[in-house]
């Protein structure tokens, strides 16, 4: 799986749906550093998808859903351990996501308009790397100290929801293989997901028991933002190990816009059998697809 491989593939998935493919010229012209700084150790162009649905006349944007595709995760100069590496092909489990959930809702007729962002890249220890303690500048204008590069899914996410976040959505969902740190608090059952809103809060748990798909709302708290104070930058990318998940999200929280309803999804830890004991035969499960569907669904009603 690679960029391309994954727009050729959308492009038939979606057919019916209004596609565009945007390349590494248009992340320069938008400043999205974050993703073009995790994009530059790979020979693959990294990509950019937007998808719409629009299943009312109005004009205005309902929901936006962003995924993240890291089409392969070595982890860049920060490289992963060998073991089990093979799995990161997976590392796109959340743009297969949305995908998906724009198609059923298009399917549907769902009475909604949505937008998904799909930022496409492979994250490699190439030549022209990002390094640790490089900075980089982001779309919003806020600065990065690049602590460990294997904390990339923050940053493409990082720039996607910026982005996402022009068409004024009154809803923003982001659905990411994003931290081995959920697993060590969750397990393998329960999907991790952080929210700045309660009453979405509660469409979400209720969403959870409808589809089946087992989540557990996680604390998001600028204390977090402790362990993440750069002396070069804004941010770090990283904050250690402690409260991995956590930090992660409150990274992200700092690019979202005062009064947006944002939820984060971490899969990372449902994400794959690794026993081939489950429903889900073994190999990528497909975890979030179901929650994220419903709760689309009941911001239909």
């Amino acid at each position: 799986m690679t960029p391309t491989y994954f727009v050729e593939y959308a492009k038939k998935f979606a057919k019916d749906l209004n596609i565009e493919v945007f390349d590494k010229q248009f992340m320069k012209e938008k400043n999205m550093n974050l993703l073009l700084g995790v994009a530059q150790g790979s020979h693959q162009d990294p990509k950019l998808l937007k998808i719409k649905y629009n299943g009312t006349d109005k004009t205005n944007v309902d929901v936006c859903l962003v995924g993240k595709g890291i089409t392969f995760d070595s982890g860049g100069i920060s490289l992963k351990p060998s073991a089990n590496m093979g799995t990161m092909k997976g590392d796109m489990m959340g743009a297969a996501i949305v995908l998906t959930v724009i198609k059923l809702a298009a399917d549907m007729k769902i009475k909604l308009n949505i937008e998904v962002y799909i930022p496409l890249t492979e994250n490699m220890p190439g030549g022209s790397a990002t390094k640790p303690g490089d900075v980089h500048i982001g779309m919003t204008g806020k600065s990065v100290e690049i602590d460990n590069t294997d904390a990339e899914g923050r940053l493409v996410l990082a720039d996607c929801l910026a982005l996402a976040q022009e068409s004024n959505p009154k809803y923003l969902f982001d659905m990411a293989t994003l931290t081995g740190a959920i697993s060590i608090a969750l397990g393998d059952n329960f999907l991790g997901y952080f929210c700045n809103d309660d009453e979405l809060a509660n469409k979400i748990n209720k969403a959870s028991i409808y589809s089946n798909d087992l989540a557990w709302r996680m604390p998001l708290s600028t204390l977090f933002l402790n362990s993440m104070k750069s002396n070069v930058a804004d941010i770090k990318n990283s904050g250690g190990r402690k409260g991995g998940s956590c930090t992660a999200a409150i990274f992200l929280n700092e690019f979202i816009s005062e009064g947006v309803k944002w939820a984060h999804f971490d899969i990372a830890g449902v994400d794959f059998d690794h026993n081939n004991t489950s429903v889900y035969g073994g190999g990528i499960t497909g975890r979030g697809l179901g929650i994220l569907y419903e709760l689309i669904k009941s911001l239909n009603e």
